[in-house]
């Protein structure tokens, strides 16, 4: 199934009453894609996403810093830049990160213990 019938799938379901905004993410035989799902099953394809009380703490970040190409690391580290903005800034973002990588081998849970470390090497405090 590629990733756009995915997220036409996921919007349809929550057209049904499901009032959250996800994410929809993949990498099919077309490359890399990324859906923001809204509450009320509307979906867009962009380069990158941020949904939340806190995404436009998370979107300034990313839209200063993403760039066509990023190699996974860099992708981590902004990830991390976005996340840090959202929790610093916004109470109802917690106080935690779960960052995963999707690319043309699956999906990959980035461990914690790399996710602190990335994060003291980048300067930001984690747990803030």
């Amino acid at each position: 199934m590629s990733v756009k019938a995915a997220s036409t799938l996921v919007a349809n379901i929550i057209r049904q009453g499901f009032y959250v905004g996800l994410i929809v993410g993949g990498y099919d035989k077309t490359g890399g894609h990324v859906f923001s799902i809204d509450g009320a099953g509307g979906h867009i394809e962009d380069n990158y996403m941020s949904v939340g009380s806190g995404s436009s703490f998370a979107m300034g970040v990313i839209e200063e810093k993403y760039k066509e190409g990023m190699t996974r690391e860099e992708g981590i580290d902004l990830a991390i830049a976005a996340l840090n903005s959202s929790i610093r800034r916004d109470s109802a973002s917690g106080d935690g990160m779960l960052i995963s990588f999707i690319g043309p081998d699956g999906f990959e849970s980035v461990p914690e213990e790399d996710i602190r470390a990335r994060a003291a090497e980048l300067g930001f405090r984690y747990p803030n």
